[in-house]
C-alpha cells in the first residue's frame, strides 16, 4: 500500500507542478478537465498528499501493453529513461 500511496502522491504533486506552470499542457498530458487542473494547481502539497491517501486512481495505457517489452529491453538500457518519460506521458487518468 505504501508504494501505491507514494505513486498516487507523486501523480498529484506532478499534476500540481505542471498545472501551476501551464494549465493547458497539464490538461492534455494528464487527461483531466480544466476545473480539476485548476483545483490541483491551487492546492498545497499537504492537501494533495492527504488526497492521495483517500482517492484511488485508476490508470490505463494509451498504447498496446505489448510495446512495454520493447521499452524495457536490456538492449535499450541507455534510452530507457527517455522511453519511461514517454510512457509516463501516455498514462490516462480515470
Amino acid at each position: 500500500k505504501n508504494v501505491v500511496d507514494d505513486f498516487d502522491a507523486a501523480y498529484w504533486l506532478l499534476l500540481n507542478k505542471l498545472a501551476s506552470r501551464n494549465l493547458d499542457m497539464a490538461m492534455q498530458i494528464f487527461g483531466v478537465s480544466s476545473g480539476l487542473a485548476s483545483s490541483v494547481a491551487a492546492s498545497s502539497n499537504s492537501q494533495l498528499r492527504s488526497l492521495s491517501h483517500r482517492v484511488v486512481i485508476r490508470f490505463s495505457l494509451r498504447f498496446d501493453i505489448g510495446v512495454l517489452d520493447q521499452f524495457l529491453s536490456a538492449a535499450l538500457a541507455d534510452t530507457t529513461p527517455i522511453l519511461l518519460k514517454k510512457i509516463q506521458q501516455s498514462l490516462v487518468w480515470r
